[in-house]
């Protein structure tokens, strides 16, 4: 979050909300001490069991077909 913008708890819990649905799993949460700007790591599950067992299916898995390397 930029140090200029106030801190939305808001936020953070959608935010908390949508990565706890995507099986992501928070590693760390940091600040930097000079300018301020905060950063949240998360790491993505290495297989779908997790997807696999949600009782809601949102957000959606990607459809088979779709190329995992498309963004990079």
């Amino acid at each position: 979050m930029d140090s200029n913008m106030c801190f939305s708890w808001e936020l953070l819990a959608a935010m908390t909300e949508l990565t706890k649905a995507m099986c992501w799993e928070l590693v760390s949460i940091n600040k930097d001490t000079i300018n301020g700007v905060g950063v949240a790591t998360y790491r993505k599950p290495t297989s779908n069991d997790c997807y696999e067992k949600r009782s809601k299916q949102e957000p959606p898995l990607c459809e088979a077909s779709d190329d995992p390397n498309a963004a990079w």
